[in-house]
């Protein structure tokens, strides 16, 4: 499950470069590309949050995310963000809702009970600030819109890594882990007879 997150996050990350790569386009140029990437991310985000059942990873809060990724890719995928004024406000929200949700996170867990949580919120706090840009854009430094959505992904590709790496190592579903008892137990009966 960790792999398929930070795959996603690396997956992200490629998107953004192909962004930055094509900065004179119109958002309409590789929104299908984002759009499915997101639908993919949300999608394995809702898998992932199923299978892991330990909660020391803030799994509801991810899970948050992944369904949020679905229903915005619908209408990136639907072609509803037809200009392109309104795409840095709609990725910049979408980064926004990630940032806080981050940031909750860290307050509801504490300083003592995570080990990397300074991550988490400067991970946090780097979304809010780039999301709340956004906003600002074309006020401030007019970068281009594949520029804007271009940062907002890389942003998005961090928070995909960091969560990759912070799901518990070798954790496996309940069902497996039912098996594997059940497993334990027959054999402890098999020598005992």
């Amino acid at each position: 499950m960790r792999i398929i997150t930070i795959t996603m996050g690396v997956l992200y990350a490629f998107a953004s470069v192909l962004c930055f790569m094509n900065a004179g386009k119109t958002f309409i140029a590789f929104a299908f590309i984002i759009g499915m990437l997101m639908l993919i991310q949300g999608a394995f985000g809702v898998l992932v949050c199923i299978k892991v059942k330990k909660r020391t990873w803030h799994r509801d809060y991810f899970l948050t995310e992944s369904i949020l990724s679905i229903l915005l890719s619908v209408i990136v995928l639907f072609n509803q963000l037809i200009a392109d004024i309104t795409v840095p406000v709609f990725f910049g929200m979408w980064l926004m809702f990630v940032g806080i949700t981050r940031i909750v996170a860290v307050i509801r867990c504490g300083k003592d009970s995570e080990k990397m949580w300074a991550r988490k919120a400067g991970l946090g706090v780097l979304s809010l600030l780039v999301g709340f840009y956004s906003f600002f854009n074309q006020a401030t430094f007019a970068l281009s819109v594949a520029i804007i959505v271009g940062i907002c992904l890389m942003v998005q590709a961090m928070n995909l890594i960091y969560t990759g790496i912070e799901i518990p190592k070798g954790m496996k579903s309940k069902s497996d882990s039912d098996s594997r008892s059940k497993r334990s137990e027959s054999k402890k009966n098999s020598r005992s007879k």
